[in-house]
């Protein structure tokens, strides 16, 4: 399998002939040299989320052609491979801690209300649940309340963080999910990759 291999350099602007610099990727991509157009074209739109930054995933992607040395089209495909699914594993794991940390208001309020001592009825609860979401909110504005909330919370036996995580369970799931996906192709992966390079290392230096 053959492909043509050029340099990715910066694009040119037909209408003015400048040269344009509007990120930091066209420079890092100039960079490398040899990498066959396909991958280019992978690297030029990447994988990520709008707060996850390229210059991080580049690097990632450098450390691992610096590690595997890819020869073919195959070995950078795998290369690439193995970058997205280790991108993939750190992002998830950073998402579970996200998604534990959103519940904690939520979390918070049901503790109120199963704490409140108000009387039962439709509009009893009504006012319960709109108080308790009133004073979970107060907990993330006011210090000095949310420390005498959680103490008393305490003191009643229960744990405040540990609502928010039984919350979050649902999707912490589908997480550990997506995360045993990417870290089994990541496995797979580096597995073809230590192959490939062992085959290439065990082939006769020309003479």
């Amino acid at each position: 399998m053959t492909e043509e291999i050029t340099n990715f350099g910066p694009e040119i602007d037909e209408t003015s002939g400048q040269i344009e610099d509007a990120t930091a990727k066209t420079k890092v991509l100039s960079r490398w040299d040899g990498i066959p157009k396909t991958i280019q074209d992978l690297l030029s739109d990447p994988p990520l989320l709008p707060h996850e930054g390229e210059e991080h995933f580049f690097e990632l992607f450098e450390s691992f052609l610096e590690y595997a040395k890819p020869e073919t089209i195959i070995d950078y495909r795998l290369v690439y491979t193995a970058t997205v699914s280790n991108w993939e594993t750190n992002r998830y794991r950073i998402m579970a801690a996200a998604v534990t940390t959103n519940q904690q208001q939520a979390g918070l309020a049901s503790l109120f209300e199963q704490t409140s001592e108000a009387s039962f009825g439709k509009i009893a609860q009504h006012l319960v649940g709109v108080e308790a979401r009133k004073n979970a909110m107060k907990c993330f504005t006011d210090s000095d309340y949310r420390e005498e909330a959680y103490c008393e919370l305490e003191a009643r036996g229960y744990v405040p963080d540990g609502q928010a995580f039984q919350l979050s369970l649902p999707a912490l799931a589908t997480i550990e999910r997506l995360l045993s996906s990417s870290e089994k192709r990541y496995a797979v992966t580096m597995k073809e990759i230590e192959r490939r390079m062992a085959s290439r290392a065990a082939k006769p230096a020309p003479k």
